[in-house]
């Protein structure tokens, strides 16, 4: 074997891995937590994962705003679900926004494929990572 094809051979294996990313805002949505799962997301992408994001497809701060249903900035595949953004609301009107979009998620997942890894952000101050053992 060659040292080209074991090469090959590494980066096909290393691609083959795919993290989840889901989060209610995502690049290019304006709340800067979306800025930073995109840089996690795009650096996992720059080491040759396979990156999904699961994102809304309204904007957080101005729901009017609707993003295209896929797009694939810096070599992450970014899905945004129909869902209807809630945005800025009392507590009760954004757990109910959470739900659209988990409920969606959970019923993209599934085609997916086999996950390795995955990223939840769930407030502004946790971002889970998760790792299949």
């Amino acid at each position: 074997m060659t040292a080209e094809s074991k090469r090959d051979r590494v980066e096909q294996k290393a691609r083959s891995k795919t993290l989840l990313v889901i989060s209610q805002t995502y690049v290019p949505d304006t709340p800067a937590v979306g800025q930073y799962m995109h840089d996690a997301a795009a650096g996992m992408a720059a080491r040759r994962w396979r990156v999904v994001v699961l994102t809304s497809g309204r904007g957080y701060d101005d729901p009017s705003i609707k993003y295209p249903a896929r797009e694939t900035p810096d070599g992450v595949e970014i899905h945004h679900l129909p869902t209807t953004s809630l945005g800025r609301q009392p507590i009760p009107v954004r757990l109910q926004g959470q739900m659209f979009v988990l409920a969606q998620v959970v019923l993209r997942s599934n085609y997916v494929g086999k996950i390795i890894c995955g990223l939840e952000h769930r407030s502004a101050t946790t971002l889970d990572v998760s790792i299949p053992s």
